[in-house]
């Protein structure tokens, strides 16, 4: 039987990949993709670059689809520019954020969940830690300007006493 790897690759909405293989193991569906460019634009100039430097396999996590857990294992590569040998710099993914290990859409998921719930009960549903959950709302909270018009509260000092006779 022959899979549709494009069927696949609609599927689960990301562009500028190419599916090489899928796997279902343990309520887990795992999809091995590549980029379908071979080029980069350097950081530093701005030119063009064909040249890879090396290549690694990261597993990024989706939002589930018919009822299970959606693993990317996507292969990045690391580009070399002739104006700047001895720093590679990293290919870049529009659904993937730098240094994140979530798609954009599951993290946007994760945002409006801690506006409806408290970041403990969030990671409790999701499975991550709080500190994740935390910092994902931080990024989109500041993204979309939610925390700009948030004051904190000015500081009341209240003594013991205060609070006894009250």
């Amino acid at each position: 039987m022959t899979i549709n790897y494009d069927f696949i690759r609609n599927l689960i909405g990301l562009q500028g990949i190419k599916v090489v293989y899928s796997n279902v193991n343990n309520g887990i569906f795992k999809v091995f993709a590549t980029s379908v460019f071979n080029i980069a634009i350097c950081l530093d100039c701005g030119r063009i670059t064909y040249t890879v430097h090396d290549k690694k396999f990261q597993a990024y996590k989706r939002l589930l689809i018919w009822g299970m857990d959606i693993v990317i294992a996507l292969e990045k590569k690391r580009y070399v520019c002739s104006c700047n040998p001895k720093h590679p710099f990293d290919e870049s993914f529009s659904f993937i954020r730098k240094y994140g290990r979530y798609t954009t859409t599951y993290e946007n998921y994760i945002f409006t969940l801690t506006h409806k719930n408290t970041v403990k009960n969030v990671s409790n549903i999701i499975g991550n830690s709080g500190a994740t959950c935390q910092r994902i709302y931080n990024h989109y909270a500041k993204a979309k300007a939610y925390l700009a018009g948030c004051k904190p509260e000015p500081l009341r000092f209240l003594g013991i006493d205060d609070i006894a006779f009250k």
